[in-house]
């Protein structure tokens, strides 16, 4: 059969050799422009969230059955050889049906991973970001209408402190669980303040020819925390005197 031997040539001809890794992060921090940055890339391979919850069951069954199997059909795979790097975006909480560890179990067995750690600093517009979309029930950048009233929030001072040490909580143990790995830490902040030197930082941590790369996607919610949180001054003066006062400054607006 030609066929089937031009499809095993074919297959033993592509690529395996390139640099594995993740975005690690949670939502709401610009994973999205960063993946999709990324994926404009001719010689970077990289999914988006494998591990969310809502997936097809055949998927969750397959990756519950052995991890190792399905990082290495579907992610890990052979690529053409011009596929240079090849990774995906994941939360601290994936796989939110998993509560095993056997996803983590699998990443920190593979030595050669490297860990983009992709942050927020103020994690107060985060926790905004995250209330917006669910009011609007728009989690990406569209043309659809959004004035400033429809996106105003109320925010409790017990869900932004809970928030707030939680996120600590997990942005900490990421560092201390992928310590024996190669890390590129990056903030939402930095990205968009310099956007094309921290892509060439990231393509050259990936190992791949640095390109001038666009930004496909814009700011949600350009507005200050003033302007989108209704009760904005109560928490700034609860939180005044606290770590997490930096997020309430004039310059974090």
């Amino acid at each position: 059969n030609t066929t089937g031997c031009n499809k095993v040539i074919s297959w033993l001809f592509r690529n395996n050799k390139y640099t594995r890794f993740i975005v690690l992060t949670k939502s709401r921090t610009g994973s999205n422009f960063l993946v999709n940055s990324l994926q404009s890339h001719p010689n970077i391979k990289v999914f988006g969230e494998l591990f969310r919850g809502g997936v097809d069951d055949a998927v969750k069954t397959s990756i519950l059955n052995s991890v190792e199997d399905y990082f290495q059909d579907h992610i890990f795979n052979r690529y053409g050889r011009e596929i240079k790097a090849v990774g995906f975006k994941i939360f601290y909480k994936h796989p939110v049906y998993d509560h095993t560890g056997k996803v983590w179990q699998c990443l920190l067995s593979m030595e050669d991973l490297k860990v983009i750690h992709l942050r927020r600093e103020n994690i107060l517009k985060a926790l905004v970001s995250m209330k917006i979309a669910k009011k609007t029930d728009i989690w990406k950048e569209s043309n659809e209408s959004k004035d400033i009233i429809s996106k105003r929030i109320e925010l409790t001072v017990d869900e932004c402190r809970d928030y707030f040490n939680q996120t600590r909580k997990w942005e900490e143990g990421a560092n201390e669980k992928f310590a024996g790995n190669s890390m590129l830490e990056l903030t939402y902040e930095e990205l968009t303040s310099d956007y094309q030197e921290k892509m060439r930082s990231i393509q050259e941590f990936l190992g791949v020819e640095p390109i001038e790369l666009q930004p496909k996607t814009a700011k949600q919610n350009p507005e200050t925390l003033s302007e989108l949180i209704v009760n904005y001054e109560e928490l700034k003066r609860y939180f005044s005197g606290t770590e997490w006062e930096v997020f309430f400054q004039p310059d974090a607006q």
